[in-house]
């Protein structure tokens, strides 16, 4: 019984070179879509990975999935990253890459391994990693969102985000090339 509440969000079908991506596209004001209430089944305290297409239109903060302990996002100033509430400090947790232009589509992918280290994944190459703090299992969570989050009172993402995939375990590189190849050229890379 899964599903999403779309706020404000137009779907479209656009053309880019070689095919039709159905797209969700976001105004960054108040374009959002919210998961269901999933319960247990996303608040990971072990390994997990989020994959996902995107192009941002402005250079501001602009989240691309969020689970108010962790998320994808893009952090401006061309970096795009995975965070998470750690356990030992509710400050948040990093790893980016600065390769990120602006209207232009990526393939995104963040692994958190509960063995000890997050990597950053851009279009299928590894772009960052360091060690990992264990996420946390006491702060609140919210969501899920796509193109939104409930942090500082809401930040909306001004981009399109076609699709979102959420892992119960950390995906290893060649799974990640795999997937960034099986979708590369919907996207014109």
């Amino acid at each position: 019984d899964n599903h999403a509440d779309l706020t404000q969000v137009s779907y479209s079908a656009i053309n880019v070179p070689g095919a039709n991506v159905n797209n969700f596209s976001f105004d960054g004001t108040d374009d959002k879509i919210v998961g269901s209430d999933v319960g247990s089944a996303m608040r990971f305290t072990s390994s997990f990975s989020i994959d996902a297409w995107f192009k941002i239109e402005t250079a501001a903060r602009s989240p691309i999935f969020d689970y108010y302990t962790y998320g994808l996002q893009y952090l401006g100033e061309g970096r795009v990253g995975l965070w998470y509430k750690s356990e030992n400090s509710w400050d948040d947790q990093y790893t980016a890459t600065s390769s990120i232009s602006l209207d232009t589509w990526y393939h995104a992918v963040g692994v958190y391994n509960h063995d000890g280290n997050i990597e950053m994944y851009i279009n299928g190459s590894l772009t960052n990693s360091s060690d990992a703090l264990p996420i946390s299992t006491s702060y609140p969570w919210s969501g899920p969102y796509i193109g939104y989050t409930a942090h500082v009172g809401g930040i909306w993402t001004d981009g399109e985000i076609p699709t979102v995939k959420v892992y119960n375990r950390g995906l290893s590189a060649t799974e990640v090339l795999r997937n960034y190849n099986a979708n590369k050229g919907r996207y014109g890379l």
